[in-house]
């Protein structure tokens, strides 16, 4: 059986104005029930402006020390089991507190994995036995122009570390890991391909070479408020969009400097692979053009490691906050540093690889479903049903504030637990990249139904309806 978190410890932090000043009101959980009275903290005690622009926050400054939300947290600690994590979740709107580091701030305090709590259901990652991993790194040169490739490598050694000690590794393709750089590091890089390749030989390596890009045009430089747009207009994203256009992709991981300014975070790129001359703005990549980029390749996984000074880590931060209201799936943002063990416990649980070591504690955020990480790894076959799930009724009743231990179902479960199951998803004896690439898109769209976000019976009817269309086109691709 899979090892739920039934009874999740969490603290749920939102903003309020009182007295015409921004307050955190912070208020501990275990499972649906409250613990305690909510708490109240000025913003400012936490470091945190009630703008949030690159010269008007210290990075230096954010803490948590003297405040309440520590007593909490420390208090939290005494409510959870042995290898039990402590959960957060950031209500909507408060993308102040998103800037925080609240991992590298509680580590230390509660002794174990802080997690994020997911604002969907269903958990829609799910690998099977081809596993394809992108790894987009650009140091644009307005952000410093930093060298990449010792973070390319950390990242390497993960998951071939991962990979090579797998349940039945042997039996199994080598996953595809496929290195997207910028034409500096990628010639720099090309006459190193073969050591990398000869030292992390549990992986398939590739490298696209940049140029390939050239066709795509540039992005204009934006200044100031980040941009957000429908359509997948950066470069970078149109050529790896590309590159995976036949198989999907199960993760990308960026390698890049953040941004932010005002409520947006965003990625910070070269202008192009190719073309890396502006001193003065990089390109930026905001959460929904990210995010239909995600969408595209059926992607769920979705990682990110900081480069450049302190500041633009805030920006990564609440990049991925943002991520999490607009669309499932793990979202992962590594230690600065690129802690190895780290990486190592939390891609490992993800690709069913090895079990999550929640005493594990330290500077990695990671905003995932209990079901992606907690589960035995010699099983696979589990269904995931929503309504059933006592971490479900923990997560609405937290969202909605609700302290009556009731919470009203956001929608039904998928009438396709096929999707959900811990299983490959198409036979081991063959492989099939376009089907599983059209089942990884539908359990995407079928997860994005499961919002925890109140919704008007207008917007039930149409998911219900929406419901019904995708189960019937899953079961018609199922049958090819």
């Amino acid at each position: 059986m899979i090892r739920r978190e039934n009874n999740l410890t969490a603290l749920r932090c939102r903003i309020e104005i009182r007295d015409r000043q921004p307050v955190v009101v912070s208020q501990l959980y275990r499972g649906p029930e409250t613990m305690g009275v909510p708490a109240f903290t000025p913003l400012q005690a936490l470091g945190l402006p009630d703008v949030m622009r690159p010269r008007e926050v210290d990075p230096y400054q954010l803490g948590i020390d003297g405040t309440p939300i520590k007593e909490q947290l420390l208090h939290a600690v005494d409510l959870t089991g042995h290898g039990e994590p402590v959960w957060l979740q950031i209500g909507r709107g408060a993308h102040q507190l998103a800037a925080l580091p609240w991992e590298a701030l509680a580590s230390k305090p509660i002794g174990r994995a802080m997690l994020r709590i997911p604002n969907f259901l269903v958990n829609p990652f799910q690998t099977g036995d081809s596993r394809r991993i992108a790894i987009c790194a650009s140091g644009p040169l307005a952000k410093g122009a930093e060298q990449v490739f010792e973070h390319i490598e950390i990242l390497l050694a993960v998951f071939d570390a991962i990979f090579r000690n797998e349940p039945h590794a042997d039996e199994k393709p080598k996953p595809d890991v496929a290195i997207f750089t910028d034409l500096d590091a990628f010639w720099d890089m090309e006459g190193r391909i073969g050591q990398l390749r000869e030292h992390f030989d549990r992986l398939e390596i590739a490298m696209p070479n940049p140029e390939e890009a050239d066709r795509y045009g540039r992005t204009e430089r934006v200044r100031g408020p980040i941009r957000q747009t429908d359509r997948l207009a950066n470069p970078w994203l149109q050529w790896i969009a590309d590159h995976y256009a036949e198989t999907g992709a199960d993760l990308v991981h960026f390698i890049c400097p953040g941004y932010f300014y005002d409520d947006n975070g965003a990625l910070a790129l070269a202008e192009t692979p190719t073309r890396n001359t502006d001193r003065r703005w990089s390109r930026f990549v905001g959460a929904q053009e990210l995010a239909l980029f995600f969408d595209l390749l059926g992607c769920s996984g979705m990682g990110f490691t900081t480069t450049g000074a302190d500041i633009w880590h805030i920006g990564t931060r609440m990049l991925a906050y943002e991520l999490s209201w607009i669309r499932p799936g793990p979202i992962l943002v590594a230690p600065p540093t690129g802690e190895f063990d780290l990486l190592v416990n939390t891609y490992g649980a993800l690709f069913d690889c090895r079990e999550y070591d929640a005493d594990l504690a330290g500077d990695m955020q990671l905003c995932a479903h209990p079901n992606a990480l907690f589960h035995p790894v010699e099983d696979h076959h589990v269904d995931i049903v929503p309504e059933e799930s006592d971490f479900t009724r923990g997560v609405l009743a937290i969202e909605r504030g609700r302290d009556d231990g009731f919470a009203k179902i956001a929608s039904a479960a998928p009438e396709a637990p096929e999707l959900y199951s811990r299983g490959p998803r198409y036979d081991r004896g063959a492989r099939h990249p376009r089907k599983d690439y059209k089942q990884q898109i539908l359990r995407s769209e079928l997860a994005s139904l499961s919002s925890v976000r109140t919704k008007s019976q207008i917007e039930e009817v149409q998911d219900k309806g929406a419901l019904r269309a995708l189960d019937f086109i899953a079961r018609i691709t199922q049958s090819d």
